[in-house]
């Protein structure tokens, strides 16, 4: 393992605040499932120098249910998410994305605020090729091997798909993030805090996060809260693998929200699906219909076009599923 120094921070403010002392050379110590990961397999350009463990700080591992809606802290395990009652029974959309990510070893470990923020898994990025992600100037996927983690949908510097199950459902469920600095507090959407590839401070990034940024809360509103939801996810082993597809959809009586999983650089939200399901009667052809509208516009890579396919199947099995 890559040598590092581990700070334990004894607040949100003291772990920002190592953040800003030492912007690009610290990192967020939570669960530490990918982050150990990149260290012990030494992935040069994502190695911090100063690891912020923030496990030392009281109180940040709540999951909160109330008449407006949850809280989920950034200590919180997706173990304890998925198993929470009141989740379970209000917010099953999360719940049914949660226990199909990773595997229960991992679940046990990993936060769900993490599981946001995860370091994309392109294979070219985890063997260290010098791709825009890792310092260089290519994306090696867009030009080499991108049967299964590459956009079906295009990209700019990087291909590499968002890879969270947990992200396309809180999308579908309105969720909002509170993030943390040293100058104060802001709210982001899902689709704000993961818009796709972008540039902070030199950086390719696949998250809005600024290096002296962190996550303190997501908040799910109750907007959707026992309303008839359906994760499908379609991968190559089923005991543990990311999405080749997925969809996250909820529908109540009079509104519906569709979100698309591991086909683009971002959960990719379908407002015009969920145009089509709002206020209508769940049939197989209006399914059909949403399943097809999905994948319009595509433009799959040169060996990830078998992909558009299972998209569109995931998203009908979805939309069948809320009937």
């Amino acid at each position: 393992m890559q040598n590092f120094q581990l700070y334990q921070a004894a607040s949100v403010a003291d772990a920002v605040s190592m953040l800003d002392q030492n912007v690009g050379h610290a990192k967020i110590l939570a669960g530490g499932t990918d982050l150990l990961s990149r260290n012990k397999n030494l992935i040069t350009y994502h190695l911090p120098q100063i690891m912020v463990d923030i496990t030392t700080i009281p109180n940040l591992s709540y999951v909160n249910v109330d008449s407006t809606g949850a809280h989920i802290g950034p200590l919180a395990k997706i173990s304890d998410v998925v198993n929470n009652p009141q989740i379970i029974s209000n917010y099953n959309l999360i719940v049914q994305a949660g226990t199909q990510a990773a595997s229960p070893q991992l679940r046990n470990m990993a936060t769900l605020v993490g599981d946001l923020v995860q370091e994309t898994w392109c294979w070219y990025l985890r063997y260290d090729y010098a791709c825009w992600r890792n310092g260089g100037n290519t994306c090696f996927g867009a030009i080499g091997d991108n049967r299964y983690y590459h956009s079906i949908f295009g990209g700019r510097l990087c291909y590499a798909t968002h890879q969270s199950d947990i992200a396309p459902a809180l999308s579908s469920m309105d969720a909002t993030v509170t993030i943390t600095s040293p100058s104060g507090s802001r709210t982001a959407t899902i689709q704000q805090l993961l818009p796709g590839i972008t540039m902070i401070n030199g950086t390719v990034k696949a998250d809005s996060l600024a290096p002296n940024e962190m996550i303190t809360d997501v908040f799910v509103p109750s907007t959707f809260a026992g309303a008839k939801a359906n994760f499908t996810k379609i991968r190559v082993r089923p005991s543990w693998d990311f999405a080749l597809a997925s969809a996250a959809v909820v529908k109540s009586s009079n509104d519906a929200r569709i979100t698309m999983g591991g086909v683009d650089v971002q959960p990719r939200r379908f407002p015009a699906g969920e145009a089509m399901l709002k206020g209508q009667t769940v049939t197989s052809s209006l399914a059909s219909s949403i399943g097809a509208a999905s994948v319009a516009g595509a433009t799959p890579l040169a060996l990830n076009a078998f992909r558009v396919g299972l998209a569109q199947t995931a998203v009908t099995r979805a939309v069948m599923a809320v009937a």
